[in-house]
């Protein structure tokens, strides 16, 4: 009888660890911190049972093996990231060597397909929009290369970009900004309408973002 109860606690402890380990299966955007020359600016990671592949948007850069267990992540039997579930769309990593309000920390938003309308997503191409963020508005047309007073400039989070497109990793859509030609921003688009499209994970904002069609 023991050992059946001994059985079953280790069957049970391997579903608890199984089940939580499905909270960070998916792929993820890691926040991008301003003014930060960290490398990749825009990192996404795909996350399996057994592997972690890391993306500079759409190009891998790293693959490691991937152990998850405690609400840990160890990578190549060496690495140990704790991280804990906000909610189901987001995660954080963090230090636990430091106090918990001390710790730095970094969200990780879950990608999942843009939602499309059912004669598919419309060409936005050459399109103008007003996007509001907090209490700052901007107005770019898609694909459109500025100068001068035109560039894009906000303050939170801080972008300044000559150019605003729409680009597509696998089946998620992303609102970029460039600078230069350089890449500076990519946040997520959640869905997609005829004159509207929406966006989330934007520094310094928490919540999602609508934008809307000019003329």
């Amino acid at each position: 009888m023991r050992c059946h109860v001994i059985t079953m606690v280790l069957v049970l402890s391997m579903m608890n660890q199984e089940l939580k380990a499905q909270e960070i299966i998916g792929t993820w955007l890691q926040e991008q911190i301003p003014n930060s020359i960290s490398y990749p600016s825009i990192n996404i990671v795909e996350i399996n049972q057994s592997s972690l592949i890391a993306h500079d948007f759409d190009k891998e850069y790293s693959r490691a093996e991937i152990e998850i267990r405690d609400r840990k992540m160890i990578l190549n039997d060496s690495l140990s990231i704790n991280y804990r579930v906000l909610d189901h769309n987001i995660f954080e990593i963090y230090d636990d060597r430091v106090n918990e309000d001390d710790s730095p920390t970094s969200k990780f938003f879950r990608l999942e397909d843009t939602i499309c309308p059912e004669s598919g997503c419309p060409d936005l191409k050459k399109s103008s929009f007003q996007l509001v963020i907090g209490n700052q508005m901007m107005v770019f047309t898609l694909g459109k290369t500025t100068t001068g007073e035109e560039v894009i400039i906000i303050d939170k989070p801080p972008i300044a970009a000559d150019r605003v497109v729409v680009e597509k990793v696998k089946q998620t859509y992303f609102l970029s900004f460039y600078a230069m030609g350089y890449r500076t921003y990519a946040f997520p688009i959640k869905e997609i309408e005829d004159t509207s499209f929406t966006i989330f994970g934007i520094p310094e904002n928490e919540g999602e973002f609508v934008a809307r069609m000019v003329d």
